[in-house]
């Protein structure tokens, strides 16, 4: 599982399908290999979450309100600031002339 994944957990299972259902989508929009890859490992993970679990594994995710809210917080504001991060080094590169996608120019002729 991935690093948002364990987080996600914390904070509700059922976060899990608007992101599958978005991997999904992401998948088909621009295909690739890897991403597929992470749907298909991702399929025993979600099926895993919403079977009856034993007391010791309910006792695993047991987090306070004050936890949740912190962790999504943060987990949230670094989802923003990345975007933030994606979309000023895209003005950038765009400033340049630098190809994105099929656009432009490449970056080595110059």
């Amino acid at each position: 599982m991935l690093d948002g994944g364990r987080i996600v957990t914390a904070l509700s299972r059922w976060l899990w399908l608007p992101g599958f259902a978005l991997l999904l989508w992401f998948g088909w929009k621009y295909p690739n290999f890897i991403i597929w890859l992470i749907v298909l490992l991702s399929l025993p993970r979600i099926y895993s979450l919403f079977r009856k679990r034993t007391e010791e594994e309910e006792r695993y995710f047991e987090v306070t309100p004050a936890q949740r809210w912190t962790m999504s917080i943060l987990y949230f504001g670094l989802i923003a600031i990345l975007l933030f991060g994606m979309h000023v080094a895209q003005q950038d590169l765009n400033k340049y002339g630098v190809r994105s996608h099929g656009h432009g120019r490449d970056a080595i002729v110059q």
